[in-house]
């Protein structure tokens, strides 16, 4: 297929992704590329399986953080020692602890984690640079996250220093950005595609620990799926004890969908196996839940995704969601793990927005400004993508080659029929094919193509030719100019998991098409 890919004019991939743009395979000059809008920020789950923020630029650069491999890749002062996986200085009187970081920049930002896990005087500051600004990291015990402009040398050194005197350890140097329009590559599946979702807001105002409707008798922390140790391992002291979430009378209309989901991980088997994801929705007020709980996701570090919708029932109403943790894990038991509570309006859950003491919005993502007609065949050729829905939710959710509008299009994608995929040509405001093809889920990835010709139009789906339609004229040339991840205009938008998008400037064989689209 990479042969195939060749005869493209335009090819994007997750793969191809460098400094916050998708970088078309062609052309060079960068005409194809796609901008990047989302204006929040937004999380994913990286390559390494963790969850984290998009504006994380990198990995830790901090080499032996931990000092778990001794004083590997430090440079000590006379006054510091290491051991017990922790540094220690016993007094102030020289210079600090350094390590060489060859990859920073200088005017970059880098978020600064440091645990000072002993402490008897003094305060701990940190240079960023040789000859950078020094920064107070901070004077007691605790886990301390700071965010500095390294202002030295570019490719120098990090220095602990100033005249404290304890211990240190897991310590992390991390490149951020606050550039929130990046595309986000996410790895859920395990492998890259780009993510695309609405706006929705997070109406638990505390996502790492959820919030009690009947509080357990004491908590165990564990790590959580973002490598925080932030999930909570509730030990009960009823079987009443529970996570709630609540909407205020008013908020939301009669019959609007809202969905809780969350992330957990099994220490141990619960006292009870009876109920999906270990919480049991039960004595629900105002509102009803719709069909079952079900695992959305799997392996996250260790923990599975679970989400339950639910239907208000009374909008004018208070509602609540009530689910019960007690009567599973049991009494003084502290058998499961929970992190990364979400309530949101809608019939699915969408990506974890963290929260902390406020609900949060995360802002739709779109890509726009790809292609021009140089590069784009109005009068013949194929429209190519790999794609996944978000959800069977009955919603028109199309990519597209267009001029701008919905009057002169080539478009496939999702719509108002469960589980199927369609394409439509569209010249002068006229349809002249409309196709479609049932699917077994539109949830799990499919490679569609869309061929487009006079009288000759066909839609392919792995690897078969589904559907062709022999009459219908296409736009003159040089209408195209564009390709968009909507049908040309702000309406439907596509919502949902992107691995590769091609368009080919003719009208591909049948031998070519079985093998760009066969999975």
């Amino acid at each position: 297929m990479s042969n195939l890919l060749d005869k493209a004019s335009i090819v994007t991939t997750p793969t191809a992704y460098e400094n916050g743009k998708i970088l078309s395979v062609k052309p060079t000059d960068g005409i194809g590329d796609f901008d990047f809008t989302r204006n929040s920020s937004a999380t994913r789950v990286n390559s390494q399986g963790l969850i984290e923020d998009m504006q994380i630029l990198s990995s830790n650069l901090v080499t032996n953080g931990d000092f778990s491999n001794g004083s590997t890749g430090w440079i000590l002062g006379a006054s510091w020692s290491i051991g017990n996986n922790k540094a220690t200085r016993l007094t102030s009187v020289d210079w600090g602890l350094d390590q060489t970081i060859s990859s920073a920049v200088n005017g970059r930002t880098y978020r600064v984690t440091t645990e000072i896990t002993d402490y008897t005087s003094g305060e701990l500051r940190l240079a960023l640079g040789s000859g950078g600004t020094v920064n107070v990291i901070g004077n007691a015990l605790g886990v301390y996250v700071n965010e500095f402009v390294w202002t030295g040398s570019s490719g120098s050194i990090i220095r602990f220093q100033g005249n404290f005197v304890g211990s240190i350890t897991n310590i992390s140097v991390i490149e951020i950005t606050d550039d929130t329009n990046l595309p986000r590559i996410d790895y859920t599946d395990g492998v890259g595609s780009w993510l695309f979702e609405p706006q929705s807001t997070n109406l638990i105002i505390t996502s790492d620990s959820g919030v009690y409707g009947s509080s357990p008798a004491s908590e165990i922390l564990t790590t959580a799926p973002d490598g925080t140790n932030t999930s909570v391992r509730p030990v009960p002291s009823t079987g009443s004890n529970r996570y709630t979430g609540q909407i205020s009378g008013g908020a939301y209309a009669t019959n609007t969908k809202i969905t809780y989901s969350w992330y957990r991980k099994r220490i141990s088997t619960p006292v009870i196996d009876t109920y999906v994801g270990d919480l049991q929705p039960n004595i629900l007020v105002n509102v009803t839940q719709v069909g079952s709980t079900t695992q959305i996701e799997s392996d996250i570090s260790g923990f599975d995704r679970f989400s339950s919708t639910f239907n208000i029932t009374d909008g004018s109403l208070d509602s609540n969601i009530r689910l019960y943790f007690g009567a599973i894990v049991g009494t003084g038991n502290s058998s499961v793990a929970y992190w990364g509570h979400q309530l949101e309006v809608g019939s699915y859950a969408t990506s974890y927005i963290p929260t902390n003491g406020s609900t949060v919005t995360r802002l739709q993502d779109a890509a726009s400004g790809a292609g021009s007609s140089d590069l784009i065949n109005s009068t013949e050729g194929v429209l190519y993508a790999e794609i996944a829905a978000l959800a069977d939710d009955l919603s028109f959710r199309v990519l597209s080659l267009n001029d701008g509008t919905n009057n002169n299009t080539v478009k496939f994608g999702y719509r108002s029929d469960s589980n199927k995929i369609y394409s439509e040509s569209r010249t002068a405001s006229s349809s002249q094919s409309f196709m479609s093809f049932d699917v077994s889920d539109i949830t799990e990835f499919n490679k569609v193509a869309f061929k487009y010709k006079e009288n000759d139009f066909a839609l392919w789906v792995n690897g078969v030719k589904r559907a062709t339609d022999t009459s219908g004229v296409v736009p003159n040339i040089g209408t195209f100019n564009s390709l968009s991840f909507n049908r040309g205009d702000v309406n439907n938008i596509f919502f949902g998991k992107t691995k590769c998008v091609a368009v080919f400037k003719e009208a591909l064989t049948d031998a070519e098409l079985t093998c760009l689209t066969t999975i």
